[in-house]
């Protein structure tokens, strides 16, 4: 390609990215790519479906395929910040420094390419912030805990911090309900 189109390209077939946009390109996804790794499930359904929807109404040129698929990367992630600080942001605002600082590091340190475990973090915070506020147990942190544990088959360690955490937070809960309910 010329120079001046270089850059799309590289940037593509050096990330883990590549083989995703590669395999929705070719047509079977699942098939190419994500039943060997079926432990980042929650990256397929999150990325790689959306992506070979809108892939399969426009037929997008590899190029411009690779940039949809960076998006929904690149966006999730926002999404996820916005949720945490949503979280948090009136009750325990003192949190909102390892939000912030984690968000910036992973942005640098992912040097601007697609990987599977860039999700993890947002997933993770998600579910810590909810049980920091006592929040533990509904929807929306059953939902972040699967989808951490489905990003990246390394999200196993966080996942058990977060099952220990909400664990013994639940169990507080409980032990206060039943003071209270003593002294009734």
């Amino acid at each position: 390609p010329p120079r001046s189109t270089l850059f799309p390209y590289t940037t593509l077939f050096r990330s883990d990215g590549a083989y995703f946009v590669f395999s929705i390109a070719a047509g079977h996804p699942w098939d190419l790519k994500w039943k060997e790794i079926a432990a980042r499930s929650t990256v397929y359904v999150l990325t790689v479906v959306p992506t070979s929807l809108l892939h399969s109404l426009f037929h997008f040129a590899p190029g411009n395929l690779a940039i949809v698929n960076g998006a929904f990367y690149f966006l999730l992630p926002v999404l996820q910040y916005f949720v945490a600080c949503a979280l948090v942001w009136r009750t325990r605002p003192e949190l909102f420094g390892f939000l912030a600082l984690q968000f910036a590091l992973v942005l640098c340190l992912s040097f601007g390419f697609p990987t599977e475990i860039y999700l993890a973090p947002g997933f993770l915070w998600i579910c810590l912030f909810l049980i920091a506020t006592n929040r533990s147990g509904g929807f929306l942190f059953y939902c972040s805990y699967v989808a951490l544990i489905f990003c990246h088959e390394l999200t196993i360690f966080s996942a058990l911090l977060v099952a220990l955490l909400g664990y013994r937070s639940a169990g507080e809960r409980s032990a206060l309900a039943q003071i209270g309910r003593a002294h009734v």
